[in-house]
């Protein structure tokens, strides 16, 4: 027995003057008398489609990251040597907006958060977890945060259960990782694997748990 999804009343799809359908142009579906298994076929290509999505954004991600902490080295290090001040800077964000107009993340602030970034971690990052978060999480970091460790704590928990922006900002203002230091971490949260659904959803999206059974903050778009 076929599935049936529903009718759609649209005109017919035919060549130009042939009267034949024309199967180059974009003709309307025939949602009738489709096989029982179509909507598992369609779930699993849109879940194919949204991995690959997701793993592009994510190569692009990574090596925007890389960018932007060669940039913060690059001006960390002129200005140890040559004591450039802020409006060295500034005219460096000018500069190169003027040079690539369709860029975004190049303004005076953003640089200063490259140098910053380069001074937390000196390292190319691109093996450790702060890598894999989007620049907006790694900012949050940097504005929340004064100790290495504790940035490092907080990438590395959002990486493994798909923070949000938002929960990362709110874990580090409840100070999560202290009152996991004082479970001893005995109660790591278990989590179960999620599918992805979109491009802005990790493949290791988790729905996690603690022993205690507060529920860690489902992961939500970034």
């Amino acid at each position: 027995m076929a599935t049936t999804l529903g009718t759609r009343s649209r005109p017919q799809c035919v060549g130009a003057g042939t009267g034949a359908p024309d199967c180059t142009a974009s003709c309307p579906v025939d949602y009738k008398n489709l096989p029982d298994d179509y909507p598992r076929l369609l779930d699993d290509l849109k879940r194919t489609v949204a991995e690959a999505r997701w793993r592009a954004q994510r190569v692009v991600n990574t090596e925007l990251v890389g960018l932007y902490g060669r940039l913060g080295r690059t001006i960390l290090e002129r200005q140890g040597v040559e004591g450039w001040s802020t409006r060295v800077i500034a005219r460096l964000s000018t500069d190169l907006r003027e040079e690539f107009p369709q860029m975004r993340g190049l303004s005076q602030r953003n640089l200063v958060y490259m140098r910053t970034f380069a001074n937390t971690w000196p390292d190319e990052v691109a093996q450790q977890p702060v890598a894999q978060l989007p620049w907006g999480h790694i900012t949050v970091l940097l504005d929340k945060l004064d100790e290495t460790s504790e940035r490092d704590w907080y990438a590395t928990a959002a990486v493994e259960h798909g923070w949000s922006r938002n929960v990362l900002l709110n874990q580090i203002m409840n100070r999560l990782h202290t009152r996991t230091g004082r479970r001893r971490r005995t109660s790591r949260p278990a989590c179960r694997p999620r599918t992805p659904s979109s491009p802005n959803s990790s493949p290791a999206t988790r729905t996690c748990w603690t022993s205690s059974t507060s529920r860690v903050p489902s992961p939500s778009k970034r």
